[in-house]
């Protein structure tokens, strides 16, 4: 089912520095294309403290609010997502201590819109990250009221990262568990 040797050649297009936009620091931006040639773009904000926040969406949707949102029922998302756990673990070789954010976009169709809390991509999200990461190197925090998830190095060499990083997205998640 999940396998990232099964993802997509990717490409980083760049990274910028957000001056403006606290407290994001840096942000790069990935880029594939897939089998049914759609461009997929891949955004990671750096946080204080290493914590990268994961989005991605269809290049197609990049000015539409809902970009984030849009479903597209071709049976390719695991293959999508094996590419976004491809660039993770990519820039893990380049940084070993980074930890990550994800939220789960809830669907948005022509005539359905999902709840926001414990939506579908959370949920299939959770799964992969408890399967592939797990617990031994890395300490999980999450919020189903709003389908945010943090995977938290226990690498990081900073002893008040998962403190930090915690009281950071709590600011926008209050629910969030660890």
């Amino acid at each position: 089912m999940f396998d990232p040797s099964n993802s997509y050649k990717f490409n980083c297009i760049c990274r910028r520095k957000k001056s403006q936009e606290k407290p994001v620091l840096f942000s790069w931006i990935y880029s594939f294309k897939t089998r049914f040639k759609r461009r997929y773009i891949v955004l990671i904000e750096e946080y204080p403290n290493k914590v990268l926040v994961v989005k991605f969406y269809l290049k197609q949707f990049k000015e539409s609010e809902d970009k984030y949102n849009v479903v597209i029922d071709d049976g390719d998302m695991f293959r999508i997502v094996s590419t976004v756990i491809k660039i993770l673990l990519r820039i893990l070789e380049i940084d070993p201590e980074v930890s990550f954010g994800f939220i789960g976009a809830h669907k948005v169709k022509e005539d359905f819109i999902e709840e926001k809390s414990n939506c579908t991509r959370y949920r299939i999200y959770q799964r992969i990250i408890k399967n592939y990461f797990g617990y031994e190197n890395y300490k999980h925090a999450w919020d189903e009221n709003n389908s945010a998830y943090l995977l938290i190095n226990k690498g990081n060499p900073n002893k008040n990262t998962t403190k930090d990083t915690i009281e950071l997205f709590t600011e926008y998640y209050p629910d969030l568990v660890l």
